[in-house]
């Protein structure tokens, strides 16, 4: 069933919630161990042993005069969705471009937030 993203809010443990613009879910997987020798014939791997959480990607509006706390120390950061499900993990900033906007435009902000530890789902109730 699909969902409309509008609502779709990122919170962090400080109180601060980003005003989304858009948002991508984190890109959690294993990963995959090359273990290719010379004589092989086709390449062959092996599923690694430690799940990466992977990093939430995003933009959102960008005022000049609140810094967002996610670039201080790690903190819990929680996706909610519209229909209340939610994912919950501790993240810190990666990387941040603001970007500046036209004179009658916006000011925006782009943002990597890479997850550290276990993702935790909750359902919609």
């Amino acid at each position: 069933m699909a969902v409309v993203g509008a609502g779709i809010t990122l919170d962090f443990g400080s109180g601060f919630t980003a005003q989304l613009l858009t948002l991508t879910e984190p890109d959690e997987g294993i990963e995959v161990v090359d273990v290719t020798s010379a004589d092989d014939a086709t390449k062959q791997y092996l599923q690694g042993a430690i799940v990466n959480p992977g990093r939430i990607e995003g933009s959102m509006n960008f005022d000049p005069q609140v810094t967002p706390p996610f670039v201080s120390a790690p903190q819990l950061t929680t996706i909610t969705y519209p229909n209340g499900a939610t994912k919950a993990a501790t993240a810190f900033l990666a990387t941040s471009n603001t970007q500046m906007s036209d004179i009658e435009d916006r000011m925006t902000a782009d943002f990597v937030l890479q997850l550290t530890g276990a993702v935790t789902r909750t359902p919609a109730p």
